[in-house]
């Protein structure tokens, strides 16, 4: 019964690290988009 627990903690861990990840690029990525933006967000860009 135990080992059957560890492995279905390995696969959540397996997936929800991965989504995590992302997640957090997300937000970082989306924070310096509003804080900064991009040449494509300027007015002044041509």
């Amino acid at each position: 019964m135990m080992s059957s627990i560890e492995e279905v903690a390995k696969i959540i861990d397996l997936i929800i690290a991965p989504v995590v990840m992302i997640t957090t690029c997300a937000i970082v990525v989306n924070g310096l988009m509003l804080r900064y933006g991009f040449p494509w967000q300027s007015p002044t860009y041509r």
